[in-house]
């Protein structure tokens, strides 16, 4: 059997969340800010929480923020589609 890597060798997440939801909450201006918001969050098939990682230089920041909504990252455009809808803050796989 051979391995053959398949993506990018570092996946990143975007972070996003509706004007709506912001118009309600203040908008987070730090990473940890995140913990007093709701979050869509990303869970792979192990059942693991995909980790919402910051990186700024060389510090990384890792933040885990309250689930209200979890959703398997098979089905991540329905939580992209709660997040347009107003519904907390996701971070999802960008580009």
């Amino acid at each position: 059997m051979i391995a053959v890597p398949i993506g990018p060798k570092e996946q990143v997440l975007a972070y996003a969340a509706a004007p709506f939801y912001l118009a309600r909450r203040a908008a987070p201006q730090r990473p940890r800010d995140l913990m007093a918001h709701e979050a869509i969050r990303l869970r792979f098939s192990s059942g693991a929480l995909v980790a919402w990682d910051f990186k700024r230089e060389k510090e990384l920041i890792t933040i885990n923020p309250p689930g209200r909504l979890i959703i398997g990252v098979d089905a991540a455009p329905s939580a992209i589609a709660a997040a347009c809808a107003g519904h907390d803050i996701i971070g999802t796989f960008g580009n």
